[in-house]
């Protein structure tokens, strides 16, 4: 069996949006220099992390916008989030911190979207499977063809469905935690492999830090970041639960700006906003950073 990846990307790429913003070279650069000592470079993989299975070259900011990548720009500026399938109370709520910290992390708004239903007795065969572990599987180009691709309203940016039963791609696969369409801005993504049905004491830390990291990284692709192999970032690639959760929430220099470019975010105040957002959610270590890094572009004013 091929091994079970983080997300499944479907990059087809739609027509550039709209010509490169016409910002100062030497005012990116400066805020880029003011940002870098925060973050650390990427060392090299250990057995079984992404980058040992998959040679990636990475992805400039230059190169990122040569790719004509989707942008919310125009009238479609909103992230929809919908819940796919029956959701116990505790993952709801995960979800609907995810949607808090999207429209922070993005600087977007972000919108609940219609909860998806699904009958398995009425799916058809081949569209649900019994997995490796003995629990249920829901096949991700069903969930996006048939129950989202429709969904879509005129004015989102993508939409993001998620649910709580394992996934799977399709035949040679053992699961995927995620799998999007660029083309069709959809995406789907599972929390059964990130968050207990029934969470002990001090795992449900754990368990939003993970799903705010896949929630943020598959966007990220939504927006056609590709994976960074620059510095720890929220746009590395994870080859399993423990590689994910040694990558960071947050965005190195090089991939802010192109998350700067996609959506047209100011920079302090979304690291204001989600500093707030973590530190009252007890995510001291990711708040640390945010603050550090308001404080880095404070000191550059009016450059930034």
């Amino acid at each position: 069996m091929k091994p079970s990846f983080l997300l499944l990307c479907c990059a087809t790429y739609l027509a550039c949006s709209a010509p490169p913003a016409k910002a100062p070279p030497h005012v990116a650069l400066t805020v880029r220099a003011a940002l870098e000592p925060l973050h650390e470079k990427l060392p090299p993989p250990k057995a079984g992390d992404w980058l040992a299975a998959h040679a990636e070259p990475g992805q400039s900011f230059v190169q990122y916008v040569a790719s004509c990548p989707l942008r919310a720009i125009g009238s479609r500026r909103t992230l929809y989030v919908a819940e796919v399938g029956r959701f116990p109370t505790d993952q709801r709520q995960v979800v609907g911190e995810v949607r808090l910290f999207l429209a922070a992390h993005f600087g977007l708004p972000v919108r609940e979207a219609t909860p998806v239903a699904m009958d398995e007795g009425a799916m058809p065969d081949g569209t649900w499977r019994t997995g490796p572990l003995g629990t249920r599987q829901w096949l991700t180009t069903y969930l996006m063809d048939e129950r989202l691709k429709a969904r879509v309203p005129p004015d989102a940016a993508a939409l993001l469905g998620f649910t709580v039963v394992d996934l799977w791609p399709g035949m040679g696969w053992n699961f995927v935690f995620g799998q999007a369409s660029l083309r069709d801005r959809i995406g789907v993504y599972s929390l059964a492999r990130l968050c207990p049905l029934h969470p002990e004491e001090g795992t449900d830390r754990v368990c939003l830090l993970r799903a705010l990291k896949l929630a943020s990284h598959e966007a990220g692709h939504m927006f056609g970041f590709l994976h960074c192999t620059a510095f720890r970032c929220g746009m590395n690639g994870s080859n399993s639960l423990d590689e994910l959760d040694r990558n960071p929430l947050e965005l190195c220099p090089e991939c802010l700006a192109k998350l700067t470019y996609a959506t047209g975010v100011d920079k302090l105040e979304r690291f204001k906003t989600l500093e707030a957002f973590a530190r009252k959610r007890g995510l001291d270590a990711e708040a640390d950073l945010y603050r550090r890094s308001a404080t880095a572009l404070e000191a550059l004013s009016p450059t930034r």
